[in-house]
């Protein structure tokens, strides 16, 4: 199976926010099974922006700071692969109106681009009118029933 991951479950864990245990869980879980992860390219610069201006916060220095994110990022990328967006994906968020926020469209698209079957996010919302037929949207408590039923929800 292909998950791509929309960029607020990998914030969700990286910031350890509200959902980050069930986020763990499944990419724990998926790490031990068939399932293939994948992040959009623009996810990952969101990503790095946050964790980097995280660490500033906690007053790191230079050095100390770019060696913990590097650290953090590489940690990510042991997890999941990056998806790309062509020209082709942006256009057709461009012309399309199925998204309010652009950005959900570029997620889409790369999730589209990367074979996914499947789109786990913490705004389903924001892709309500994208086609299903194309790619399942599931929040992680969904997935987890559907897919990790012995897993209990957090």
């Amino acid at each position: 199976m292909i998950l791509f991951l929309d960029t607020n479950i990998l914030i969700e864990f990286v910031e350890k926010r509200r959902y980050s245990e069930i986020v763990f869980t499944i990419l724990d879980r998926c790490s031990k099974s068939d399932c293939h992860l994948y992040m959009s390219v623009g996810g990952f610069y969101t990503i790095t922006y946050l964790i980097d201006r995280h660490l500033k916060q906690e007053g790191k220095s230079n050095p100390e700071r770019l060696e913990e994110l590097k650290s953090i990022l590489k940690f990510i990328l042991t997890i999941c692969d990056v998806a790309s967006l062509s020209k082709e994906g942006i256009l057709s968020c461009l012309n399309g109106n199925e998204f309010v926020d652009l950005e959900d469209g570029y997620q889409f698209q790369s999730a589209l681009g990367c074979g996914a079957e499947l789109l786990l996010t913490l705004n389903k919302k924001d892709f309500a009118n994208a086609d299903k037929s194309l790619i399942k949207v599931l929040t992680p408590d969904e997935f987890i029933e559907s897919y990790f039923q012995d897993i209990p929800c957090y």
